[in-house]
């Protein structure tokens, strides 16, 4: 659980960093993503799937790897 609610910090720093609202960051990241979807991403309820993983990790400048283990 630990894991995924640091994850979750990471999602929410990226998306406000990028000064988009919720419903803004799910576009960008897939037409299918919704913003409650983003919002259980960062309360830590679930994570995104790998291909979006991709998508926020490429947004945010970094690997996948450092986005799920990067600054524990």
């Amino acid at each position: 659980m630990q894991r995924s609610i640091s994850v979750a910090n990471k999602l929410k720093a990226i998306r406000l960093n990028h000064g988009l609202t919720m419903s803004e960051f799910a576009k960008q990241i897939d037409v299918k993503v919704k913003s409650g979807t983003v919002a259980n991403w960062e309360t830590g309820k679930n994570l995104p799937n790998k291909k979006r993983l991709k998508i926020i990790a490429d947004l945010a400048g970094i690997t996948v790897t450092e986005l799920l283990k990067g600054g524990e």
